[in-house]
């Protein structure tokens, strides 16, 4: 009954036929498991449930895929959509694993297409880890920009946030970033404290 529901909302996600299938067993999963603790409070608070249950599963299938996967979705992407010139990515994790962040790119660059893409939510201290090497590997596959949560520019406030972010590495990075062609662009909260 909600299975066709559920393919819908992957559909508009641009979630390939066979994952999405894979996708409506895990959320039917889900709301097998669940349904006891569910409480109907309104007409329709159903539907939101399983479609909050949907979005929930499809966050984190996109930020589990293996490289060779993303690579696949892009490329599919690509073959459907023609004109696509720039990708973003919002992925916190996407330098966590140094390796599959290379492969995307290694694969990206065999794709052989002109793409550009940027990625929003890049750890300043991961991106550090990089080797210049690996800078220039993302430059070729396309990374145009990365976003960065800078927070502030100040490093007594930054102290009161308790985040460990170093404004010296943070310039240094900026630095190599630039000189390799990728464009470091910098989120900064206001009104703190």
């Amino acid at each position: 009954l909600y299975t066709p529901l559920i393919q819908g909302w992957l559909r508009r996600q641009q979630v390939l036929a066979d994952d999405a299938d894979d996708l409506v067993q895990e959320v039917l999963g889900v709301v097998a498991r669940e349904l006891p603790n569910f409480q109907r409070q309104r007409t329709g608070s159903f539907r939101r449930w399983l479609r909050l249950i949907t979005a929930h599963r499809l966050r984190g299938f996109w930020r589990a895929q293996r490289a060779e996967t993303v690579v696949r979705r892009v490329g599919a992407l690509l073959a459907r959509f023609p004109q696509i010139g720039h990708l973003t990515t919002i992925d916190d994790n996407f330098f966590v694993d140094r390796e599959r962040a290379l492969a995307i790119a290694r694969g990206l660059c065999d794709l052989g297409r002109d793409l550009t893409f940027q990625v929003q939510g890049a750890q300043a201290g991961l991106l550090r880890e990089m080797r210049d090497v690996d800078l220039v590997l993302l430059k070729r596959a396309g990374c145009a920009r990365v976003d960065i949560g800078a927070e502030t520019g100040s490093a007594r406030i930054l102290a009161r946030m308790k985040k460990r972010l170093d404004l010296e590495g943070l310039l240094a990075l900026n630095r190599r970033l630039r000189r390799v062609g990728i464009r470091p662009w910098y989120n900064f909260m206001s009104g703190f404290p």
